[in-house]
Parts: structure tokens; sequence; C-alpha cells
């Protein structure tokens, strides 16, 4: 009776079946009538894809040798998970009676025998899988009081070739879910159907329907689903653990609250909004009511998907509904303004919630945000504002303002922040570590980088081989590269096990240092303790050979290796022996390996197009560079700002202002951004040739992008604009930078020392007087007495001059 309790009988089953039913049922001593729920045809246990009419011997044969192997797994399974309660006994006359009545007390042998009996009056129908499948469904049922064992014989029918259906999945599935202990073997098992889906003929959201008989939200099923849900969570399916949440909520199936919360965050994590959204319309269809979790999902969802506004919706929503937000709620919203860019009004919510104990979560979440940003002055501002609610800074918030600073090369105020921490008694962890190491070392105080190492070492934090590596860079950029190999060996003694980036530094090190053969080594090294090394660690390899001048034999003995491990060279590693041969002076070699490539087709990139046009400029060959330059720019390749900054300088400084002022229109028109110098360069040189017209327009182009002007560019204007006695445009550009706030440095005073004596000998104008008042303004607004004890000697020197010539003496 409890084994049919498992499924469901369709009315359209055939009699054959029904028979077979109650074989089954006879054996556990009991009849049940048939189920009045109704089952589709695919949801029926006899979903067999056996063929009908086995009645040869050759049928009867394999159903002999199903029914051996069978047995040889139950046997194995009885020896060390005690298979039956009964075995090992002899069964008693006393107890024979009452076997039938017992389901733990059948045996499995005598079943699967009673199922094989033929007789000459069987129905066509009959067929040998439909007997496997039942003695399957026996053996489960007999093992349901030992869930371990019951799965362990589920896998090994499987693993002798059985195929599963819907009918022996339920018995498992029914087993499993009784115990709330079972929940991870539940999630395995639905896994495993998941990912093996072709082994399975039927949908997993039939077996609700085989489970439910009626009773759609028992404890039991309630762990079916959520097992389900959390199956397809696992095995990353998004999508169809939906498809199935919505399916089953159709059919009347309610899920619990907590099933309706995982479901969500985990759609919240990687899938769109709208199947978020879906399965909460589905969840509030089912009358399931929302708590703080849910709209913290929702909330979270929203701002993942950079929509501010629903966000904000669902706060209102969740205070509408009469759901209380918690700080976790909170600081979820506030993390979402983060995540869109907005720590303004992240900061304005948090000072509404600071009487409701915010901690230090939410100030984290703008302090790193405005660091992102590089916006220092608001992130100190939260900062200071923590400490005064009283809400302690953790590492976390040190170490987001440390970063920022040392980015910004404010090392001081970095080192400051560290030992505020070590008085504070606020523990620094690897970051902080790593923070301050790399910000020594992008000012170039690499000594100062190693000893805040040794002191970080020293202090017992666990250092992780990012920061050995910045160490070790440190070492080798001191040219000590037998510290750099003492910390590497020190790395290994601590049990930080080096990566291609640990041996690519130290290779790195080698090359600069001009150790060519101990890089090579290392790389041998490299490559015996089976780390294979990327294309990256090979060009630096092949940068270390052509800056110490060996592009010839070892570069290619260097291809070979490439080749034989399997790393094609790419357009830099082409780009780099190009520009070795152009420094060897090698011109001609350089030219025919570029076409060579050009012709095939290969490594056609801005790195080895930039490094051609580079070793033209490096030949002293402008002409061809310029000439190149236009050629690919016109096919629509791209050369990196670097070379195009140098070919204008070089073609400026040849005062060639026809050509570099094509370059720059092509790179205007081909969406490359000259950098400020670039400009200069060209105004400078049209001001050198007197051209001061076009030097003007190619000033207002910098201003019409939207790009300020910075001292170097108005004092280059300015100097041109005094040699052709153009004085007054140079006094408006004088007021303009004042106007501006940019702060006049020495060669600005002297271009102004020019411009004086230009006023007092060259005019007869007036207009000096409020030149010289206004000047004189901005110079102390600005803080800068000229002539003071403290200005350097050129500055005084130009500060003398000026005034002589300002303030002449009466006669």
């Amino acid at each position: 009776m409890k084994l049919l309790g498992l499924f469901q009988e369709d009315e359209s089953m055939d009699m054959y079946k029904k028979q077979q039913l109650r074989e089954l049922a006879m054996l556990n001593g009991t009849l049940r009538e048939e189920s009045p729920y109704n089952m589709s045809l695919s949801a029926s246990p006899f979903n067999s894809t056996g063929d009908h009419g086995f009645r040869t011997a050759t049928a009867y044969q394999e159903m002999k040798d199903t029914m051996l192997r069978i047995e040889t797994i139950v046997a194995v399974f009885s020896k060390f998970s005690h298979f039956s309660r009964d075995s090992g006994k002899k069964p008693s006359s006393s107890s024979s009676s009452s076997s039938a009545s017992s389901p733990e007390s059948v045996n499995f042998s005598s079943a699967a025998f009673a199922t094989l009996i033929e007789s000459d009056d069987s129905p066509p129908e009959s067929s040998p899988a439909v007997h496997t499948c039942l003695l399957v469904a026996q053996t489960l049922v007999n093992l349901r009081r030992n869930p371990d064992s019951a799965l362990a014989i589920f896998k090994g029918f499987q693993t002798q070739g059985f195929r599963h259906d819907l009918f022996t999945c339920s018995i498992m599935v029914r087993i499993l879910s009784k115990s709330a202990g079972q929940r991870k073997r539940l999630i395995s098992l639905f896994s495993e159907i998941i990912l093996t889906e072709g082994h399975f003929c039927f949908e997993l959201t039939a077996l609700f329907h085989v489970l439910s008989q009626g009773h759609r939200r028992s404890d039991s099923l309630l762990r079916v689903l959520d097992a389900l849900i959390r199956a397809y969570a696992f095995c990353k399916r998004g999508e169809d653990a939906v498809e199935a949440f919505l399916d089953l909520t159709t059919a009347g199936f309610s899920p619990s609250l907590r099933t309706c919360n995982f479901l969500m965050n985990f759609l919240a994590e990687g899938s769109s909004m709208e199947m978020v959204m879906a399965a909460y319309h589905c969840m509030k269809r089912s009358a399931i009511c929302p708590d703080v979790h849910t709209f913290t999902i929702l909330i979270k969802a929203s701002c993942r998907w950079g929509d501010f506004e629903m966000a904000r919706n669902f706060l209102l929503e969740m205070m509408e509904t009469g759901v209380t937000p918690d700080m976790m709620a909170y600081t979820t919203f506030i993390g979402g303004m983060c995540a869109c860019r907005r720590p303004d009004l992240a900061i304005e919510f948090l000072k509404v919630i600071e009487s409701q104990g915010v901690g230090s979560l939410a100030y984290n979440k703008v302090i790193n945000e405005f660091c992102k940003q590089m916006k220092l002055e608001e992130a100190e501002k939260v900062f200071e504002d923590m400490v005064q609610q009283d809400v302690p800074p953790d590492t976390f918030s040190y170490n987001c303002l440390i970063k920022a600073l040392c980015e910004t090369g404010n090392l001081l105020k970095a080192a400051r922040l560290v030992e505020e921490m070590e008085s504070k008694g606020i523990v620094h962890d690897r970051f902080t570590a790593t923070y301050l190491v790399c910000g020594c070392c992008k000012l170039g105080l690499y000594y100062d980088a190693s000893q805040y190492f040794k002191k970080f070492k020293d202090s017992g934090i666990h250092l992780d081989g990012v920061a050995y590596n910045v160490a070790i860079d440190a070492w080798c950029k001191l040219g000590e590269m037998e510290c750099a190999m003492n910390l590497f060996q020190e790395m290994l003694g601590q049990g930080v096990f080096p990566d291609k980036i640990h041996f690519t530094t130290l290779i790195n090190g080698y090359c600069c240092n001009g150790e060519i053969s101990s890089a090579w080594s290392l790389l041998m090294t490299m490559l015996d303790a089976n780390m294979e090394p990327d294309l990256c660690t090979y060009n630096v390899i092949a940068r270390g050979l052509c800056w110490n001048g060996s592009v010839n034999q070892e570069a290619a003995d260097l291809l070979d290796l490439m080749w034989d491990r399997g790393v094609q060279p790419n357009a830099i590693t082409y780009g780099i022996f190009i520009w070795g041969l152009c420094r060897e002076g090698n011109l001609e070699e350089a030219e025919i390996l570029f076409r060579d490539l050009e012709g095939r087709g290969i490594a056609q990139d801005t790195p080895l197009f930039s490094a051609m046009v580079f070793g033209y400029l490096i030949q002293g060959c402008s002409e061809k560079a310029h000439e190149l330059f236009i050629r690919l720019l016109e096919r629509g390749n791209a050369i990196d700002e670097i070379t195009c900054s140098r070919l204008i300088r070089e073609l400026c400084r040849e005062r060639d202002v026809d050509r570099a002022s094509t370059a720059v229109d092509y790179m205007l028109k081909t969406w490359i951004s000259p950098d400020i110098i670039s400009y200069t360069n060209l105004i400078k040189a049209y001001c050198q040739i007197g051209g001061m017209e076009n030097a003007r327009i190619w000033f207002d182009k910098w201003i019409s992008r939207g790009l300020s002007p910075d001292i170097i560019l108005y004092t280059t204007l300015m100097n041109g604009y005094c040699k052709v006695n153009r004085l007054q445009d140079a006094c408006s550009l004088l007021f303009e930078m004042k106007v501006k706030g940019i702060k006049p440095d020495v060669i600005a005073f002297t271009v102004i020392l020019m411009m004086s004596h230009h006023f007092k000998y060259g005019s007869s104008s007036t207009a000096f007087l409020p030149f010289n008042i206004l000047w004189f303004s901005s110079v102390f607004i600005h803080g800068t007495r000229l002539g003071a004890p403290e200005a350097p000697g050129a500055a005084r020197r130009a500060s003398a001059r000026l005034r002589r010539a300002m303030c002449p003496r009466r006669a």
C-alpha cells in the first residue's frame, strides 16, 4: 500500500500494467484501489521505452541477466549496508506469515523471480523493462528507512546500465525528502538529473504531480521544490529554474518564501532583471508575502542593472506594505547608489538614517566610491563624519583612502594613515602593505618600497604573492638582482607558490640590468618546473634581447622556442624585433620583415605599425615615417599615441609644419586624440616661422575639443605673439590665464619681461598702465611675490629686470 502511494495511475493504463502493479502490491501484503488522481500519460510510472511483445527465449534470457546484475548489487550492499532488516536471520514459521504484510521483510530475490513468472496466457504487452522497473522500485522501497543505502543502490542500478524513469526517480526523491537532513543528497540527485538530462526520459516538474497526491504544500514537497531550485542554481541554469518555478506555481504548487528569496538572489547575481521580476510577480500571484530580505534582493538587483529609480521604488514599496527596512536593506540601497556612481546621493541618504545606528559597511561603500572617482576630499569628509558618529573605521576604511592617496602620489599622507592605524590598534592586512609598497614604486622610491615591505613582513602580516611580486620588482628596479632572488626564495619558504608573473618580473629585471644569460636561464627553469611561459614572458625576453643588441641569432632562437611550445608571436613580438633592428641601424632588414608580414597578413595590428613608424624616426627618416603613417591611416589602421606624438615632434623640429598639421588632421579624422604635447609642438613650430594665424587656429581647436590649455601652451603662444610684436594678443592671453586661475611659472615671467620691454621701448601706447596694475594684482592674488628670498634665482633675476623696466629711475 505504501509503495502505491508513491505514484499515481492513469485511467488509460492497459490492463496488463494494472495487473503487474497489483502483483507487486500483493508481494507487500496489501492491495490498494486505484488512485482517484488522474495523471497524464507522460507522467505514467510505466513510461518505458522497452519494445512490446518480448515473448521469445532471447527476451527471457535478457531478463534473467538483468536480474542477476541486480542481485549482485543487492548482495554487495546487503553485506555492508544491512540491506534488509531480516537479512542474516532465518525466517521462522511465525514470521513467515507476517512477512507478506511487512514491506521491510519482503525478500528482493523472491519479488524479482515472482515477476519473472511467465504463463501462456500472459498478454502480449509483456515487457522485461516493466518487470525491471518494478523490481528496482521494490528494492528502493525496502530501503526507505535507510536513505544512504537506497541512494547507493539507486546509483548502482544506473552504473549497471539500468535507465531510471519517472517511476523509480519519484520513489528515490520521496525517500530523500522525508528527512531534512538529506537535503544535500536531494540537491545532488537533482543536479545529476539536470546535467545528464539525456539519460532521463521525463521532465523534472512531472515529479511533483507524482509526489503531490493532492497535498501540494506538505513539508516534504516544499523540501523537494527547494532542492530542485537549488540544483538549477548549482548547475547555473537560471532560465530553466525560472521556467520550472513558473510551471509549478501555475500548477498550484506553493513554494516557501525561503525558496523564492533564494531563486531571486541567484537570478540577481547573474541573470537579467526581467527574470528576477518574473519570479517576483509569480511569487506575488501565489499569495506569498515578501519580507525584508525579498525587497533587499530586489534593490540589489535593480542597482546591479543600473536602474536606480526602480531600486528607490522598491524601497518605497517595502515601507508601504508595512515591511520595516533593516540596516542591511539600507546598506544595500546605499551600495546601489554608489554602484550607479552617485555617492553624493548616498551620503545624503546616509545622513538621514544616521540616527538608526548605521554601521561601518555603509560608510565604507560611500568612501570607496568617492575614492574610485578620485574625489579624495569628499572621501575624507565621509571618513571624518564616520568618526564623529562614533562609528569606528575598520581596515577597509583606511585601505580605501590609502589606495587612492598612493594612486595620486600623496605618499606622505598615506604613510600617516598607516601610522594612525597602528596607534589605534587597527590591524594592517596584505592590501595595506601592497598599496603602500606600490605607491612607493610609482614614485620611483624603490628602496623605500623594499623597507616598507620588510616592516610589514616583520609585523607578522601574511603577505600574498602580489605583495611579494611588487617588492621583487622594486629590487629589480634598483638593480639588486641578488636581493630580488633572495626574496623570491623566501617567498617559497613561506609557502607562497610563484606563478608566471613572478618569473616574468625577475626575467624583466635581469633584462633591464643587461643579464640576458641569467634571464634565459630563468626561462629554462620555468620550463623545467612545468610552468609554461605565456606570450608576455616571451615578449619581455624579446625586448631584453633587442635592448642589449642581440637581435639576430638570439631572436631567432627565441622565435623557434615559441613555436615549439605552441606560443604564436603577435604584433607586439614582431614590433619589438623591428624596433630592435632599427635601433641597431638595420633599417633594411626591418623593412623586409615588415613587408613580409604585411604581405602574408600576419600580426597586422597597432604595435607592428607603430614600431615601423618609430623605427623610421629613430633613423631620422621622418619623410618615410610620415608617408607610412598616412598610408596606414588611410587603410584604417591605427598608430599608438606615443608614436604619433614622436612623429609630430620630429616634423616640427624640422619645421615641416605642413606635414605635421596633416598628420594631426588625420589623427582627428581617425579618432586618435593628439595629446597636449603634440599641439604644443605644432603651435611652437608655427610660432617659430611666424605663422601666428595658424598657431591660433590650432590653439582654438584644442579648446573647442573641450580641453584646457596648460601654462606651457599659453606661454608658447604668448612668446610667438611677442616675437611678431602682437602685444595686445599676448596681453589677452595673459588675462585669460588669470581668469582661468593658471599660475605663471618662471618661463612665463620671462615672456612677460619681454612684453614689458616691448611696451617701454617699442610703443608709445599708454595701454601698459592698466596691464601693470592687473598683473601685479594677479601676482599677489596667487600668493607669489616676485623677488622673495625663497624664490629661485632665475625668478629673482626676472623680477629685478621687470621692476627696472616698469619703474625707471627719475632723473
